[in-house]
C-alpha cells in the first residue's frame, strides 16, 4: 500500500482502512516511505512488490501514476483510492472503499488494463535512461534559449521528428 508523499495526515484514514482489511482478512503490508511518513514500519518498495497480490495508492491520479510507474516491473494490478478532488484515474472514492472490499475479497471485480508509455533518452554523450510512465510523459527543455529535437518512434518503428 502507498501513500500520498507529505501527507502524515492520511495516518487516520490508513488505520480504518486496515481495520476494514484485516476483519475481511486482507493482509495490508505499507511500503517503508509512506510507514515512515506515518510513524509505522514498513516494507522496502521491491520487497513488498514481490510479497504482495496487488497494490493499492491512497491519494489522488499523482499518487496513481507514481505507484503504477514505480510498479510497471512487477506486474501488479493496483487499486486507486481517490482522496483528493477529480481523481480521473483513481478507482474508488474514499467513500466506496467499504462497500467495495467484500466483492475484492470474492473475486467479484474487473482488471482494466491501461496502456503503459515507455521513454527513452539518448544523447550524444551516451547518458541514455528508460522510463515508463501512465497517461503521459512531458518534455521540456534546459534553458530558455535552446531548441528541443525529438525522434518519436512507435513500437521500434520511427515515426517523425520533431523541433520545438
Amino acid at each position: 500500500m502507498f501513500l500520498r508523499p507529505s501527507t502524515p495526515e492520511l495516518k487516520a484514514y490508513f488505520l480504518e482502512f486496515q481495520s476494514l482489511a484485516l476483519d475481511l482478512g486482507f493482509n495490508v503490508i505499507l511500503d517503508s516511505l509512506s510507514a515512515g511518513m506515518i510513524g509505522m514500519r514498513g516494507l522496502n518498495f521491491e520487497e513488498l512488490c514481490m510479497q504482495c497480490d496487488a497494490l493499492i495508492s491512497i491519494g489522488g491520479d499523482g499518487t496513481l501514476i507514481s505507484t503504477a510507474r514505480r510498479s510497471f516491473a512487477f506486474g501488479k494490478p493496483i487499486l486507486g483510492i481517490n482522496m483528493g478532488h477529480l481523481g480521473f484515474l483513481t478507482d474508488l472514492q474514499k467513500d466506496e472503499v467499504e462497500s467495495f472490499l467484500p466483492h475484492l475479497k470474492t473475486g467479484n471485480y474487473n482488471i482494466a488494463n491501461h496502456m503503459m508509455l515507455e521513454g527513452k533518452i539518448q544523447n550524444n554523450q551516451k547518458n541514455n535512461a528508460s522510463f515508463f510512465a501512465l497517461n503521459d510523459i512531458i518534455l521540456t527543455r534546459l534553458d530558455e534559449a535552446s531548441m528541443i529535437y525529438l525522434k518519436a518512434y512507435i513500437d521500434g518503428e520511427y515515426f517523425n521528428a520533431y523541433y520545438g
